[in-house]
Formats: C-alpha cells, sequence, structure tokens
C-alpha cells in the first residue's frame, strides 16, 4: 500500500459493502458537516448523519449512502458502521418515491398504534434514497 493510501471499510450489521486497502480520501457526512479523511489522518471517532459518503481510490471515485452510525479512524484504517448504507446501484426511485409518500401519508394521518418511530425510520431510508439517486446522477 503506498503511503498516501488507507484502508476503508464500510459495514452495516448485515453486510460489509466496502472493504479496500487502496482509498485516497473519504468523505462523509459527520453530525458537525462534512470531514474528508486523508491518509495518516489524526484519530478520530465522530457520530454520522444520513447523507452521501463519497470515496476515491487510485482507478475510481465511489458514492454510497449511510442513514446513520459512527466513523472510526485510527492506524491508517477508517471504519464506518452504520446502521443502513445502499450503493447506487441498489437505490430505486419509484421505490423511494413511493416509500416516502406511504410514510408521508401515515405521519399526516396520525393514526392510533402506529410506530412513527419505524414510519420516520422509513421515511429518512426513502430520503436517503432519493439523494444518493441525485448525487449519483442517476
Amino acid at each position: 500500500m503506498s503511503s498516501s493510501l488507507f484502508h476503508l471499510r464500510v459495514a452495516t450489521p448485515q453486510r460489509i459493502l466496502v472493504d479496500l486497502d487502496n482509498v485516497e480520501v473519504v468523505t462523509v457526512p459527520a453530525q458537525e458537516g462534512q470531514i474528508s479523511v486523508l491518509a495518516f489522518h489524526t484519530p478520530l471517532l465522530t457520530r454520522l448523519a444520513p447523507g452521501v459518503v463519497s470515496y476515491k481510490t487510485e482507478r475510481e471515485e465511489r458514492v454510497l449512502g449511510v442513514n446513520q452510525g459512527f466513523m472510526e479512524v485510527s492506524d491508517n484504517k477508517v471504519n464506518i458502521l452504520a446502521d443502513y448504507a445502499i450503493l447506487p446501484e441498489e437505490a430505486d426511485e419509484r421505490r423511494a418515491q413511493e416509500a416516502r409518500e406511504r410514510a408521508q401519508r401515515e405521519m399526516d394521518k396520525r393514526l392510533e398504534g402506529t410506530n412513527f418511530q419505524q414510519v420516520e425510520a422509513e421515511l429518512r431510508k426513502a430520503l436517503l434514497e432519493l439523494k444518493l439517486l441525485e448525487y449519483a446522477g442517476k
């Protein structure tokens, strides 16, 4: 590995989305704002906000969406642990629009017995998917 590269791993409880040794830079949506990390960054632990993670390797630039989670930087490694993450090729605009509309209807109804935390989580995922599609230019 070149001295200007580091290891990036992005994982959810269900799967590993990225596991690469040749990353030049990663930019994440932290609670405090966008943070970019280069090789040999000082150790850091930060909470992630919903948004788009972008990273550049020696050969390509890629993006993925994360709902929320944490990023740890240490020993020339970046670990991103998210509760939900999606790749651009997995995003479906129609499905996300329908999920957003469904969640919005449920929140507008304010029906007794509705699990608003679940509805809100579905809405956040739908909005993230739409943002990722917009960012990825699909």
